[in-house]
């Protein structure tokens, strides 16, 4: 499989104070191994996300606007579509799995 690179304008924090102070919660999660490919197709071209399900092991900052379960469903962006000389992993900017 090859990969790819999506730019893409989002936040990037220098730190983990930045990051907390614009978050409704900060969990420490373990992923389970349940992930699923999500395409969304639109009329300038197909995007997408993985959706992985996750454990919570750990509630550092609760969330003032809804009960933080004991599992939860992240959204990892990078995403795998078929191309013509095979599949290819889409990833923003420079995220990488480790599990893939």
């Amino acid at each position: 499989m090859s990969t790819d690179k999506i730019e893409a304008d989002h936040i990037i924090f220098i730190n983990a104070d930045d990051a907390e102070s614009q978050s409704d919660a900060v969990v420490r999660v373990i992923a389970t191994g349940e992930s699923k490919n999500v395409i969304e197709n639109f009329d300038w071209g197909p995007t997408g996300r993985t959706e992985t399900k996750v454990k919570v092991v750990q509630l550092y900052k609760d969330s003032p606007k809804q009960e933080i379960s004991s599992e939860l469903v992240t959204f990892e962006p990078s995403y795998v579509i078929e191309g013509k000389e095979g599949n290819i992993r889409m990833n923003y900017e420079d995220y990488t799995n480790a599990r893939r």
